[in-house]
Parts: structure tokens; sequence; C-alpha cells
């Protein structure tokens, strides 16, 4: 009897005090079953509610006890508006569908901007949709990174590299995952094209500094790419075809989930060959590349999801004439396991493994083999406290194995490397949001076996305070560490960057971050001004002194053999304006920046990537449902390079015979190349019909056919003649127009 009463008891303290229950689901798109990131969800009349997560998951705590309205909306789909019953001791679980809108309502577009703006730190974060990346100017077809290129802060070296230079960071310093998987070297064709098949993608986010410490092992950024899961509605699919390449894209409904299937192939090769058999031209190009891109998932559970994902590229040239071939390209596969524990303890597992390699043999004379494998498995969970309060926290671990090998004539080793380093983490991250202010702190703690210091402390912390409604002021700083880096070679540009690994001889790469911002909005603009300091210390560049092919010197090297540190200083500040709404839309930038590096014993010097001043400019017009007319346009003030001096004869131990012609380089980057500016513009006439949908599209690149100079090289070969050595300069696209036409159905 006193049992029972103590269990009534119980019961009835726990209803008392039992007044508020968690609400949460999953926002998915009615007609396609994906996942819609960044809904907003909340109780109307009320100041509760959430964003929806990367899976589309939110949890409002804190509701009260009784009868409320659910909203739910996301830009270009209808709100949804939900009657819940809110019950002691029972949370609700409401899983929300929303269907798309033909015509975008601009009343749903300011809400859910403005939700955002209020529940979230924004600082140097910017993400990127599918119909964006399509609705710019391209060379071919929509790129994920040719478009990131295009916003303030983000550069590439030339027009032929698809690397990302993030305010003042080098390519190698950009952390790009795809699915929770690294990825080392996504580029095609020198960099005119990257890996991923645009199609193919859910969403993309860019974090251009400071960014939380669920993500580690880079000094600059991150880009976190998300492939699509598949349709689990109804069979669908699309193509593609232009001058460059073609693709095509199936996805549909299997078992209790979806699959998704997307291709790519470049076919300049065979244009080429079949202009030069009949006579149009007389040269070839054997070069292509092709991309494969897969997801299959199934629901097990309401609360469990399974998914395998899976990539592989390949770039091949095998040139004959030219004694050339070269062989580089990706895998990666992933396995997820998205796990609710309860509604307010949401989790994602990875296992997965990402290869990347390179082959070079340019005519039997000096090979290039470069392999990097990394097997990892990570855990990431996210838990909702209370109202406004999120804690997120996970651990990650890395087996990297790393092989690079190069030779001299078949027999002959200039330099191998093999290395087995071992990576973990753990990290901790936390978000208040409190009255006027938004709090986000994090520390992450890092291992590295290799290093002299194998552990180190990685803190984070932002901060936003709304000065207005409309205007609030941020900041944010971080310490960050990494211990991968490719072989920066500051005197010999290179097609493709092969990656090599920290060793005790060589302290890790470490850097600190300082952004403060201020965000306005007033409808239909946004305003973001941004200023950056950030320090690099320890990085590694090629020794100038690398002459002779002496075995027993360059077979298993240290990193400090190869290797010579440099620190680097960047700073700037980013001013960018956008109109997101209306029949024009667009947005403009301007940066101011400065990127400084320096090597002991030497002169301070520019970076090669260091540009003062750079404005750039992109607009859409959509005359009418059918006609949609897109322009962009950047300049920049020009890169620095190494001007020569003069020359001397070199004459190699054992091949006197053979001398070669040094040049004798002056101070590093001590001048620099011309401005640069470039006018792109696109047309797109859509259809539909009943079946099938689509675009026709017109690009040209370059319209008044600028000649912009990637680089400047001097040829010496007329110093045999007596004559002065010649100047080259590398020149970039000339203009360069593409059609061609997509289909939906």
């Amino acid at each position: 009897m006193a049992m029972r009463y103590f269990i009534f008891l119980f019961l009835v303290i726990n209803i008392a005090f039992s007044q508020t229950v968690t609400v949460s689901g999953f926002v998915t798109d009615a007609e396609t079953g994906e996942a819609l990131s960044g809904a907003n969800v909340f109780l109307r009349d009320s100041n509760l509610g959430a964003a929806a997560n990367l899976e589309g998951y939110f949890a409002i705590r804190n509701v009260p006890i009784g009868e409320h309205f659910l909203i739910a909306n996301y830009i270009g789909f209808e709100i949804s508006e939900t009657k819940i019953q809110c019950l002691p001791i029972r949370n609700v679980r409401m899983d929300i569908e929303l269907i798309p809108m033909s015509i975008l309502g601009e009343e749903i577009e300011i809400s859910a901007e403005r939700e955002q703006f209020k529940q979230e730190i924004m600082t140097s974060r910017i993400s990127v949709s599918p119909a964006k990346l399509r609705s710019l100017p391209q060379m071919g077809e929509a790129d994920l990174f040719r478009t990131i290129q295009m916003l303030p802060g983000v550069r590439a070296q030339s027009e032929f590299s698809s690397g990302l230079i993030v305010r003042g960071g080098n390519t190698d310093q950009n952390l790009i995952l795809f699915d929770g998987i690294t990825v080392y070297n996504p580029s095609h064709l020198g960099g005119v094209f990257s890996n991923f098949i645009t199609d193919g993608l859910r969403n993309a986010e860019l974090i251009k500094g400071a960014y939380p410490a669920q993500y580690g092992g880079r000094l600059s950024s991150v880009l976190d790419i998300r492939s699509k899961y598949g349709n689990s509605k109804k069979i669908a699919g699309s193509a593609e075809i232009s001058l460059i390449s073609s693709k095509a894209l199936i996805e549909g409904p299997l078992g209790k989930g979806g699959f998704l299937l997307t291709a790519r192939r470049t076919y300049i090769d065979k244009m080429l060959d079949l202009m030069k058999r009949n006579g149009i031209i007389k040269f070839t190009l054997p070069y292509y590349f092709y991309d494969l891109q897969g997801n299959i998932y199934q629901d097990l559970t309401p609360n469990d999801r399974i998914s395998l994902s899976l990539y592989s590229g390949d770039d091949k040239l095998d040139w004959d004439d030219a004694m050339m071939e070269f062989d580089w390209g990706n895998r990666t596969i992933s396995s997820r396991w998205r796990h609710l524990f309860s509604e307010t303890l949401f989790s994602n597992f990875l296992v997965a493994d990402s290869w990347f390699w390179v082959n070079v043999n340019m005519g039997n004379t000096i090979e290039e083999d470069d392999d990097i494998r990394d097997r990892t498995v990570k855990a990431d969970l996210t838990w909702f406290l209370r109202k406004g309060n999120q804690l997120k926290f996970g651990v990650e671990a890395k087996d990297l194995d790393i092989h690079y090998l190069a030779t001299f004539q078949d027999t002959i080793v200039a330099a191998e490397i093999h290395q087995k380093p071992t990576y973990a983490a753990i990290y901790l991250d936390e978000k208040i949001n409190w009255r006027r202010w938004i709090f986000n702190g994090g520390l992450r703690l890092n291992y590295y076996e290799n290093s002299p210091e194998k552990f180190s402390l990685s803190p984070r912390f932002s901060v936003k305070y709304f000065a207005t409604e409309k205007t609030a002021l941020t900041f944010s700083t971080g310490k960050y560490f990494q211990h991968l880096f490719t072989m920066n070679d500051e005197f010999s540009p290179t097609i493709i960057s092969a990656w090599i690994a920290q060793d005790s001889t060589v302290e890790a790469q470490d850097g600190m971050q300082w952004i403060f911002g201020i965000e306005h909005q007033n409808d239909p603009f946004s305003l973001n001004i941004e200023t950056y300091a950030k320090t690099m210390n320890h990085l590694l560049v090629y020794r100038e002194s690398r002459a002779g092919f002496d075995e027993d010197a360059f077979t298993n090297p240290t990193v400090a053999d190869i290797f010579t540190p440099t620190d680097a200083f960047a700073c700037g500040s980013e001013f960018f304006i956008e109109k997101k709404r209306g029949k024009l839309t667009g947005n403009a930038s301007y940066t101011l920046s400065w990127v400084m590096k320096e090597i002991e014993d030497e002169p301070r010097y520019w970076a090669n990537w260091d540009r003062r001043h750079e404005f750039k400019t992109s607009a859409i017009w959509n005359a009418n449902q059918k006609w949609q007319f897109g322009t962009s346009f950047q300049y920049g003030t020009g890169y620095p390079y190494t001007r020569m001096l003069g020359t001397y004869l070199y004459f190699e131990s054992g091949f006197s015979d053979m001398p070669t012609i040094e040049t004798i380089t002056g101070t590093r980057n001590n001048e620099r190349l011309p401005d640069y500016h470039r006018l792109d513009l696109s047309i797109t006439r859509h259809f539909t019909g009943k079946h099938l949908s689509g675009d026709f599209f017109l690009n040209v690149l370059n319209v008044y056919n600028r000649k912009n100079i990637m680089a400047i090289m001097w040829g010496t070969d007329s110093l045999a003649e007596g004559e002065a050595a010649e100047k080259n300069e590398l020149r970039m696209l000339p203009i360069l127009p593409t059609i061609g036409f997509r289909m939906n159905f």
C-alpha cells in the first residue's frame, strides 16, 4: 500500500511540474522526401521556434501545455500550419512535408531570412544551393567552386584553377567535406572544373573563417558539401549536354528509402580528334575526365536512417606527341547512421574511406606517384538543452597512409616519403541565445602522433549582439592546427599538388583568426561588412637548393630536409551587399586585403596570391517565366611574381656533357602582373511541357576578350645562339562561348 501511494504521489508531482513539453520532427520536401535544412519552425503568437539542421531535424523545447499552431516555412515552399495538442508528460513528434510553390512568395523569403538572422551566428558563413549555381554564367556547366570564387574574400590563383584561396590562406588550408569525408584534390583539368556534379547536391556551406569546434585540421576555411539522399516519392531524372561535357541523373524510391545516381563525362578529346581527322585542325588533346556520384538510404525506424554515399572520379591525359602521361583521381565511400536517442538528442555516425592519387610520367624521364588514403570514423551529436541552448559534441579519428615517390630516368630516386600517421580529436561546442545576445563557445582537443607535441588545444568563440531588430554586431575568434599540406613550390606552378604529412622534424602549422562584423537586413537588401586578421605559422615551402639526384640524400628524407618553414599574416575588409527579391536580383562586393609571408634570414615578401583590391558583381534578371539573363564581372589588382635577373650554366655531377641553364631570380615576388578583369554573360530560355521541363542556355565568358596573364616565364633556348632570354606571358582564357541544353523529367 505504501509503495502504491508513493508511485501515485510521484506521478502527481511529476505532472504538476511538467508544464512544458518538447515538439520535434523532420521537415522534408513533399515531392521528393529530401531534407530541408534551415527550414524555420515556430509556434504562432509566441517566441518559441527553431531552425532545422542539415538533416531537416528540429526540436522546440519548453512548449507550454495546451493547444498550439505549429508553423513551418522555407524559401520556395508553401507555408505549413498544423494544430497540435501538447499534453503533460508526452512530447510531440510532428514530421512536416512542405509543398513547393511554382511562384515564390516574398513574404515567405522575408520570414525565413529574418528567423535565421535572429537565431544563428552567421559570421563568414554562406550557403549555396544548386539553383543559385545554375543562375550565373559558367564554363560549359554550373560549377560549385567557380560560383564560390565570386564571393568576397574568395579567389582562385588563375582561371585554370578551381582551388579556393580564402582570406589569404593557400588552397591546401581549406577543409573540403563531401557527405562528411575529406576530399583532398577536388578539381579537374588543372582546375577548370571541380569534382562535384551540382545536380546531385543538396547544399554546400562555406565558412570563410573562425569556424566552430566540430571542424578541424585546416587553418583557413571549411566547405561542407551534402549530396541529395534520393527521391523517395517517384522516379525522376535530368540530363544536360553542352559543347564540353554531358551529364545525367536518375533517382527514385527504393524499399523504405531512395537512391540517386549521377554521372558526367567530358568529350573534348573526341571532338578534337574528329576535327583533326576531317582536316579542320592540326592538333588534338587526348584528355578527358569522368565523375560518378551515388547515394542510397533506408529508414529502418522513424528514428533511424542508414545511408551509403560514394564518389569516383578520374582524369586521364595520355599525350604521346608531348611524351606526357597524367592520371589523377579520387574515390570516396562513406556509410552513415542517423539516430535519435530521444527528442532532444540527435546523432550522426560515420565510417568512411577517401583515396586520392596522382601518377605523372614525363617522357620516361621523370615519374611521380603520390597516394593519400584516409580512413575515418566520426560521431557528431547535438543535445537540445532548453530554449535557445544547444550543445554539440563528438569524436573523430583518422588512419592516414601517404606515399610520395619521384624517380629520374626509371632508376634514380629523386625523392621518396612514406608516412602512416594517426589523427584524432574530441570537441565540445555550445550555443546560447539570451535576450539580445547569442554566444557560441567551443573547444577541440587534437591528437597527432607524428608531431613533437602530440596534443594541441583549439578554443573557439563567437558572439552576436542585436543593436536593433535589423542590425547586429558580431565577433569571432579561434585557434587552428594543420598537419597535412601540399608540396608548395613558390617558383614553379604545378598542375596538381601532392600531399605530405608533418613529421617530428617540424612543428605543426597553427594559426589564429579574429573577425569583426556588422550585419544589416532591410528588405529586400542585406549588407554585411567584415574585417579580419589571421596568423599562419610554420607553413612549409620547397627549399631553393634542390639540385642533384643523390639517391642517398633523397630516399626517405625528413620533412625538414625538403621544406623550409615560413610564417604568414593576412588581414582585410570585405563589403557585401545583396538583393534577393524581385525580377532583378544580384550582389556586389569589394575586398581590401594583404597577405605577407616571411622566411628566416630573408626579407618579408607578398604571398603568391596577395591581391590588394578586388571588386565583384553579379546580377540576374528574370524578364518573364521564359527568359532569364545573367551577368558577372570581376576586377582585381595583379598577383605578385618573382622576376628573373639573369642565368648561368649548371653541370650536374656525372652529366658533364649535358649543361643546364639555370635562372637567377630576384627578391621573392618583387613584381606584379597586370590587373585582372573579366565580364561574363548568360541567356537562359526555360520551357515547360506535360512530362518534361528544362532550359536552353548560352554562356559567353570573357565577353570583351581581355588578355589576362596567368604567369610570366622566361625562355632560355635563345641563349645558346647568343641572344637574350625570351619573356613569355602565359595567358588565361580568351572569349569562350558555350551553348547547352538541360531537361528534367
